[in-house]
């Protein structure tokens, strides 16, 4: 969910819809690298080091254009460069760009017309396009390249976040943005006219475009501080840009639209980006747990990319695998390294709250504890954990190792069993509200302590939106109690779908659709009030980990390992095994408040 605290910028310059000239010449270097091509092919071989290829266009007659690739070192780069972000789209080529050694590029269409575009803004550009300046049938290469690409994008004068061709709502949108782009976050907007602010609307809509959907440009955008959004001949600060999207949130009603509208799923990728932005100019880095949480949000081409692609953010001494595009490396080892990296190697533990069954839609044989990336998934359990401070599992104890393919060894605190669970909620549906709360509600005698009916009313509205509001901040309390208690009142009044529009606003409403909907309530045996997803089931257990701030459910297995040829000793046979089903939110034990919690973790084997 999007943060809105105002940015850390305040807008007072117009922003040109000119981008910079630098007329540079086309003529060689002695910085060049020398390798040449052989006759006919266009990629001489880099050197090895932190060398780059840079395409130099030039716009030869009133529509020509022709280009030549030229190899620099990063270190000592003579020119000044812009990167390209954009959404790749088909690959079938359209057109070409002729090289000076009478060579040519294929461009597909989205790189036809970025060509298209820029030639009529300046009569020469440099620049690096990954599809045309890594070599994409050389899988080592693209492997090294890709370990430089915090370099690459941090270097350079400018990125351009290309978003397409131009359309009528991409210009409304753009023209809206631009008449915005004195105004200050969030003081200016909110002194402005609410018809002033109806056009909105068109950032939305423009949020649907495909470049918000895409891995890499989380990380390419991020790296730099100077970054033009473009479609079509329309242009904008991307800082404009981003008080546009928080204003998105605030001024117009996303309610409105399902989950998998795709405005709605660019909303959602364009917050993350954000929020990683965010974290990155205060601290010139991102958690690698984070980054995987945000890549649930991506898509990607290549599986594999959903870690590669974000690497360049990546604190330095995180131990990652090294990028690697030989097809005998598949996406299931690179997630299987990147957890075990972070498991065994890492400082934390909470990877382990985006993995599980939970989390997977698509069939998986990776172990339960391994992020199968490949899933949709919009909980941010990394990002509630780090702004409500929870802290289940306490400190991280004795390391977590990988036993033989598929095992993880690790140390656990079994809290209590789940002895009922609940019906789903579904924020959207009063029937399905109300059948929800009815078995929420009568959960009560359940509770170890005699609690009034009241008290119990004020534990289940704290869980069901987690402390939290709708932008991942911690709540008034007793301000979200009033709405909670206003949303009850209607709902125990409500008796048909119709009586949806009268809860529109209140914010108790607004939050728990993105933070439950789909999930629902289940009690343990001594008590202990949780929200987690419906795989969750009787007889699960709740635990803490040492090193990962959020409960977890694991279900206990019988142990497969013999018929698989088991590697260990017969009496470290005896661990018991379990599968890793979610994480979940567990009343009194986000904290560490349980004294549950202060018992001795005992080690098990996590398939």
């Amino acid at each position: 969910m999007l943060d809105i605290r105002p940015p850390i910028f305040t807008i007072t310059l117009p922003i040109s819809h000119q981008l910079s000239d630098y007329g540079l010449p086309l003529n060689t270097h002695p910085l060049f690298c020398t390798m040449q091509a052989s006759d006919g092919e266009v990629y001489s071989p880099l050197p090895k080091g932190n060398y780059i290829r840079l395409l130099q266009v030039e716009l030869v007659g009133r529509d020509d254009l022709i280009g030549s690739l030229e190899t620099v070192h990063l270190d000592k780069c003579p020119f000044q460069y812009k990167a390209l972000s954009y959404a790749w789209g088909a690959s079938e080529p359209v057109t070409e760009l002729k090289l000076r050694g009478g060579q040519s590029l294929q461009l597909n269409q989205t790189l036809s017309d970025l060509f298209g575009q820029l030639k009529t803004l300046q009569a020469s550009w440099t620049l690096w396009i990954d599809a045309l300046c890594i070599n994409q049938k050389n899988d080592e290469e693209k492997s090294s390249q890709v370990q430089l690409m915090r370099r690459i994008y941090s270097a350079a004068d400018q990125v351009i976040m290309w978003l397409g061709t131009r359309d009528e709502e991409s210009h409304a949108a753009f023209r809206f943005m631009n008449l915005m782009r004195n105004h200050s976050w969030k003081e200016d907007w909110e002194e402005e006219k609410k018809e002033n602010l109806e056009d909105i609307r068109y950032v939305f809509t423009l949020l649907a475009r495909p470049w918000f959907r895409r891995t890499w440009v989380i990380q390419e955008v991020v790296l730099n501080r100077n970054v033009a959004v473009m479609c079509g001949d329309d242009s904008v600060d991307f800082r404009v840009f981003e008080c546009c999207v928080y204003a998105v949130w605030l001024y117009f009603d996303v309610d409105d639209y399902g989950d998998d509208h795709p405005s709605i799923l660019g909303l959602w990728h364009a917050s993350e980006l954000m929020a990683i932005l965010r974290e990155f100019r205060k601290h010139r880095s991102v958690s690698f747990e984070k980054l995987l949480e945000t890549s649930y949000f991506c898509k990607a081409t290549d599986d594999r990319d959903k870690v590669y692609g974000f690497m360049g953010l990546a604190r330095h001494r995180t131990p990652l695998p090294a990028p690697d595009y030989s097809p005998s490396t598949s996406f299931q080892q690179v997630y299987l390294m990147t957890a075990e990296a972070l498991l065994c190697h890492g400082t934390s533990r909470n990877v382990l709250a985006l993995a599980g069954i939970a989390r997977r839609r698509l069939p998986s044989d990776l172990p339960t504890w391994v992020p199968d990336l490949r899933n949709e998934e919009f909980e941010q359990p990394i990002q509630s954990c780090y702004n409500a401070k929870w802290k289940a599992g306490g400190r991280m104890e004795a390391k977590a190792t990988r036993e033989g393919a598929d095992y993880l060894r690790i140390r656990v605190r079994p809290i209590d069993e789940v002895s009922v669970t609940c019906s789903p909620f579904n924020s959207r549906s009063v029937k399905r509200q109300k059948k929800a709360m009815r078995q929420v509600l009568a959960l009560r005698p359940m509770h170890p302590a005699v609690v009034s009916e009241d008290e119990w009313n004020d534990t289940v509205a704290m869980s069901m939106i987690m402390g939290l509001d709708v932008d991942d901040q911690p709540v008034n309390r007793e301000e979200y109690l009033t709405y909670f208690r206003e949303w009850l009142e209607w709902l125990h009044s409500s008796n048909s779908q119709e009586d949806m529009k009268r809860i529109k606003g209140n914010r108790f409403q607004r939050t728990t659709g993105p933070r439950v909907d789909d999930w629902n309530a289940f009690m343990t045996q001594t008590g202990i009030f949780c929200i987690g997803p419906q795989a969750v089931r009787v007889d699960d257990v709740l635990c803490t980990v040492p090193g990962c701030r959020l409960p977890l459910i694991f279900r206990q297995s019988e142990p497969e390992s013999m018929a698989r040829g088991d590697p260990r000793d017969p009496d470290e046979r005896l661990l018991p095994e379990y599968t890793l089903v979610s994480w979940c939110f567990a009343v009194g034990l986000m904290e560490g408040e349980h004294p549950a919690q202060k018992r001795p973790a005992i080690e098990v084997l996590l398939r």
